[in-house]
């Protein structure tokens, strides 16, 4: 199937400019699929999983947060955690009104996978029908120290928008060393997360905990059995507490953080592009 591909660009209700990709089918698609990605990143990183799922006759759009790849706002800093979820939401107007479909997804990689999660469970007003994540920042491996959390949470008042380095453990993103090393390389990406972000997004993992019995769409959850970066302990406690019928959990026990560029990837966009297609034909069955 030949694949259409173009960038674009809409100003957030913050009167920020965000960009955004699209990758989809040249016939009109079965479902529209509406992607955020991790801290520090870019959607240019997700070339290959876009051309997956347009292959597949899958709609994806995928936008660069504020303060991120092409977009605008300070790098790593985010104005507030509604501003993102805002943006999400309109990108998800823009794919809609195009793509004309009635399957609509919402999917997310780490920060983006607690994004997307929060945009399903507190935000959406419009109808899901399903969300799917890898490697959700619900926990981290490891808290910082007491004294290091009460001085984030103290400048995070006073100086929001102080960056600090993310302190990502780069080894840890991937089983491919020549993924490492073009994360390293690429101009988009930045090693910048401010103390509003770092305070945002753990806040919003705590609270997404303690909702998750509300949540009733159908779930895709997908975690690496070895990464260091965020906690498959969490999203296993997030599986096990949601309300929704429809859940399934994955644990690749051998991957590391980025499922869809470890050694096993394809198996992975696989798996998730089985999963969508089949969620969007039972939406339009009305099952």
């Amino acid at each position: 199937m030949n694949i259409r591909k173009r960038e674009d660009s809409f100003t957030s209700k913050k009167n920020n400019k965000i960009f955004y990709r699209v990758w989809s089918p040249s016939e009109k698609p079965s479902a529209t699929v509406v992607f955020c990605h991790g801290i520090g990143e870019h959607s240019g990183r997700y070339e290959h999983v876009g051309n997956f799922f347009a292959k597949e006759g899958l709609a994806f759009y995928a936008l660069d947060h504020q303060g991120h790849g092409k977009s605008e706002g300070a790098r790593g800093h985010m104005t507030s955690y509604e501003g993102l979820l805002q943006d999400v939401d309109q990108l998800a107007d823009i794919a809609l009104n195009e793509t004309g479909t009635k399957s609509f997804f919402i999917y997310g990689h780490s920060l983006g996978g607690q994004i997307a999660l929060a945009y399903a469970l507190l935000y959406f007003q419009r109808p899901l029908a399903g969300v799917l994540v890898t490697g959700p920042w619900i926990k981290l491996p490891f808290l910082p120290p007491l004294w290091k959390r009460a001085v984030g949470n103290l400048m995070s008042k006073i100086l929001p928008a102080l960056a600090v380095t993310n302190e990502l453990d780069l080894v840890g993103l991937s089983r491919d060393a020549e993924i490492i090393s073009a994360y390293k390389n690429d101009p988009l990406v930045h090693d910048q997360i401010t103390t509003r972000t770092y305070k945002e997004g753990t806040e919003m993992a705590e609270r997404l905990l303690k909702a998750a019995s509300t949540m009733s769409l159908p779930m895709l959850l997908m975690h690496a059995g070895q990464d260091r970066l965020t906690s498959p302990e969490g999203t296993q406690q997030f599986f096990q507490r949601a309300g929704s019928k429809d859940k399934t959990l994955k644990i690749y026990e051998e991957s590391f953080h980025e499922l869809h560029n470890d050694l096993n990837k394809n198996i992975v966009i696989a798996e998730s592009i089985a999963w969508v297609k089949a969620h969007s034909t039972q939406q339009r069955e009305g099952t």
